[in-house]
């Protein structure tokens, strides 16, 4: 960061620089952290969970009723965690008899 004279810098100046610093720090860190795709992918709705797995929505509902997959009831909305669909998949399918 470049050094700043504060008293020959006019106040809207030194504004507009402080407020371009929190901006760039602020997007170097969001930028380079992970959580981005972990916080989207962090819990799925019933739609789109029922759409990943290619089910109907009363058929996800009956699922979840009988314990095939785990839903999280957060702040009233049924979600689901995809790494808990996949785990619940991949069970189901290695029981499945050919």
């Amino acid at each position: 960061m470049e050094n700043i004279i504060l008293h020959s810098t006019p106040f809207d100046k030194f504004r507009e620089l402080v407020r371009d610093e929190m901006r760039k720090g602020f997007e170097e860190h969001y930028s380079s952290s992970p959580k981005n795709t972990q916080q989207e992918g962090k819990y799925w709705t019933r739609k789109k969970t029922a759409e990943e797995l290619n089910i109907t929505l009363p058929t996800l509902r009956t699922w979840t009723k009988t314990g095939r997959l785990k839903s999280y009831e957060i702040a009233g909305r049924v979600l689901y965690k995809p790494d808990e669909v996949d785990q619940a998949l991949k069970k189901q399918t290695g029981s499945v008899r050919k």
